[in-house]
């Protein structure tokens, strides 16, 4: 009788690093999606979250027209310039105090959570100041509406940025530059629908309490269709990283949720509560550069002259009155 030798056992493979990713991609099959519908997915959603991101931009600078506010302000209000500045002084505060929060908002539940949290900002802000106008309440209730009218400016806008810098790593520079240029236009085709829609012909008086009114609306929607829209898509390394099958958008698995990846419930876990810590190394590395102070500062000194300006400045009047 011959025996047969046992086969040598095969030689020891080192991990791919690939392997997840391919376990990504066939696993995929059992969902009903092929590699390529993924990649289709991925462009879409991407895109479509590059789109909303510029609507949010592109309707969020509603504070930069408090120029056309403020004459109005003082003729049917009362209001001293000193008073209209205030208010427009607590709009600011408003727009730049809580960015750090807004921050770790973004990153720890999402933009499109920001976006929705604006459209709580803007919805009650402007309706409290169409009252404040309507029914010529005491001026301290205008100044409380206007703190709100500026954290929903820069929630908004934060929102549409952030989205766009965290989906286009590799182009990161044009990215940004597209909804930050809407924001700079905001104001632009927001001022031109103003005068057109809510100015009398005759007169060229504002009709403030509707513009806030229509602003109350619009906003509430526009923060709305941010909430469903605004996406941020996880890159194939982290999807490989992390050993997810499905979730290709960041956020899309809660930490006690059953995870269809090769690398364990607990690493998987593990991964996803410290993904988001309040400080974290990059953070520390930002604070302790010599040269974000430098930055800062010159931030700090060219907006002031500019706000200063925009506080201040006087619209000319209608044609249609000249």
């Amino acid at each position: 009788m011959t025996h047969t030798s046992p086969p040598p056992p095969s030689p020891a493979r080192s991990p791919d690093p690939d392997d997840k990713l391919h376990t990504v991609s066939a696993s995929s099959a059992d969902f009903g999606c092929t590699n390529s519908s993924l990649d289709w997915k991925r462009v879409s959603i991407k895109w479509t979250s590059f789109a909303c991101a510029t609507v949010n931009c592109l309707c969020a600078g509603s504070i930069l027209l408090f120029s056309l506010w403020a004459p109005v302000f003082q003729q049917k209000l009362g209001y001293s310039q000193m008073q209209v500045n205030a208010i427009s002084i607590a709009g600011e505060l408003g727009m730049y105090l809580p960015v750090p929060v807004f921050g770790y908002i973004c990153d720890a539940y999402g933009p499109a959570k920001l976006s929705l949290l604006s459209a709580t900002f803007f919805g009650p802000a402007y309706l409290l100041a169409s009252h404040t106008f309507a029914n010529q309440l005491p001026y301290p209730v205008m100044v409380l509406a206007f703190v709100f009218v500026g954290m929903g400016t820069s929630s908004m806008y934060f929102a549409g940025v952030t989205t766009c810098a965290k989906n286009f790593t590799d182009n990161r520079g044009l990215a940004l530059s597209l909804p930050i240029a809407a924001f700079g236009l905001s104001s632009l085709w927001q001022s031109q629908v103003v005068s057109r829609v809510f100015t009398n012909k005759t007169t060229g008086e504002l009709a403030i309490p509707r513009i806030f009114l229509a602003y109350s609306t619009f906003l509430v929607v526009i923060g709305i269709l941010g909430a469903l829209g605004l996406k941020v898509i996880k890159s194939r390394e982290e999807i490989s990283r992390t050993g997810e099958r499905e979730s290709l958008l960041e956020g899309g698995q809660s930490p006690g949720s059953q995870s269809y990846g090769t690398t364990g419930h607990e690493a998987v876990d593990e991964e996803v509560s410290g993904e988001h810590p309040f400080i974290n190394k990059a953070t520390r590395e930002f604070f302790t550069d010599s040269t974000m102070w430098f930055f800062a500062a010159g931030v700090f000194l060219v907006t002031g002259p500019g706000e200063a300006f925009i506080n201040n400045a006087r619209p000319p009047p209608p044609l249609w009155t000249q």
